[in-house]
């Protein structure tokens, strides 16, 4: 009730709003801050996450998990068994593991493979001291730290088990050239050396005995003493306060797939299958959702501009600007941009005004519209998707100096002309 009275007269009564509304407003913009963390790991990294499965613990993380994958386009969220202590049962279960690297500061081309075998040579005896165990019974995994000549930031990539050649060390150019493109969008083959920066070896130790469990047989025979419930519940102003199932345990769940509206309430987590998807159990007893993504509930709500959706919206834009901002930085050869951030990123909508940008030195920023304002007046009528647009003339962009230079992508949505992406750093960045 103190929280019901908070939000009330703090929020609701502030935006003229009730108090469902209020609460789901919060709940849909905590979904907006936490997409953006997944991005962090994911499209920050390189990854789409539309091709992985949202693995959803903590004992809110099942309240959140469907719609922050609707907003990324993922199909499928798992809630493993009790997700609310999972991190607990992590740390009871995971394997003993050891990682520890050397400084190899040297040309992919020019390095002697004897001198990395006789680097993780040492490093392994390193991990089997520490662990106090027959080398036998570890299993070990190299791995190689890289970059470009110039960079200050590195990738890390898996080098081969076996016995390392000299053909073995030259493949990690391709290696880390593949991974730069993966994550940054290009490469540069044979322009620029590579470079490695340390060596990191793992060593894990193999575990003894059966650790697996059997949760199915226990949970069914729980589920048996139980009985299932219903109650009004709030999914937004589209579809407003629905008759949905309240589950007190997953194993109701059941054989056969459970459609939403539905609640599953354990003791150490809560979970919410809302309208279009529907939850299973498999065979360990995961909670699965899969969810039908033409059901987006956010999306449809957008019709409707109040402020939580506005503050999406703004999220949304913000996380571009900060994807831009991050591949610029983790791919300079500049200090001026890697260490003191002189450089700016911005969405821009149609009329060149800026709607986000990136977490950078915000100096330059005062110049994006005059320089939006003379390039849609130069080439009004003939920009067309898939140009780009290179300018650094001062007297057309408040006053910037010669060595910036802007980079600007329009950005078509079924063939109409919605905003642009911009950039301005030093041009030797370009």
């Amino acid at each position: 009730e103190k929280a019901r009275s908070v939000i009330d007269q703090n929020v609701g009564k502030e935006l003229s709003r009730e108090l469902l509304d209020v609460a789901y407003g919060v709940h849909i913009i905590a979904n907006a801050n936490m997409v953006r963390a997944v991005k962090a790991v994911s499209t920050y990294q390189g990854r789409d996450p539309r091709d992985f499965s949202m693995l959803a613990f903590g004992g809110s993380g099942g309240v959140h998990a469907v719609e922050i994958a609707r907003s990324l386009g993922m199909k499928r969220v798992i809630v493993p068994i009790s997700a609310g202590v999972f991190s607990a049962i992590g740390l009871i279960y995971s394997d003993v593991a050891l990682t520890l690297s050397r400084a190899c500061i040297e040309i992919v081309d020019d390095i002697d493979h004897d001198q990395i075998t006789g680097a993780y040579d040492e490093l392994e005896d390193e991990i089997i001291s520490h662990l106090s165990i027959d080398r036998k019974l570890i299993i070990f995994h190299r791995h190689a730290d890289l970059r470009y000549v110039g960079q200050a930031y590195e990738l890390t990539v898996p080098i081969s088990d076996g016995l390392l050649t000299r053909e073995t060390v030259i493949s990690l150019t391709e290696a880390f050239e593949t991974e730069h493109e993966k994550t940054y969008g290009h490469r540069f083959p044979g322009e620029k050396a590579v470079q490695i920066i340390s060596l990191r070896l793992t060593g894990t130790v193999i575990p003894e005995g059966n650790r697996s469990i059997d949760p199915l047989t226990t949970l069914r025979a729980t589920g048996k003493k139980l009985q299932e419930d219903t109650r009004l519940a709030y999914f937004g102003p589209e579809l407003g306060r629905l008759e949905t199932t309240v589950l007190p345990s997953r194993a109701m769940i059941g054989d056969i797939p459970r459609e939403g509206p539905l609640v599953i309430e354990e003791y150490e987590g809560t979970v919410v299958v809302p309208p279009g998807a529907k939850a299973s159990l498999d065979e360990w007893a995961n909670i699965v959702i899969d969810i039908d993504s033409t059901a987006d509930n956010l999306a449809g709500s957008i019709k409707q501009i109040d402020p939580y959706r506005l503050e999406v919206i703004k999220n949304g834009f913000d996380t571009i600007a900060d994807e831009m901002t991050l591949i610029i930085l983790r791919t300079a050869y500049s200090a001026i941009v890697r260490d003191t951030m002189d450089f700016s990123t911005a969405i821009c909508d149609a009329e060149g005004q800026t709607l986000a940008q990136g977490l950078t030195t915000p100096m330059h920023l005062g110049s994006f519209y005059d320089a939006m304002q003379q390039l849609i007046k130069q080439y009004d009528g003939r920009i067309d998707s898939g140009d780009v647009f290179i300018g650094n003339d001062p007297f057309t962009a408040a006053g910037q100096h010669l060595p910036d230079i802007f980079i600007i992508l329009p950005i078509f949505i079924d063939d109409i002309l919605q905003g642009w992406a911009t950039t301005i750093a030093h041009h030797c960045d370009v």
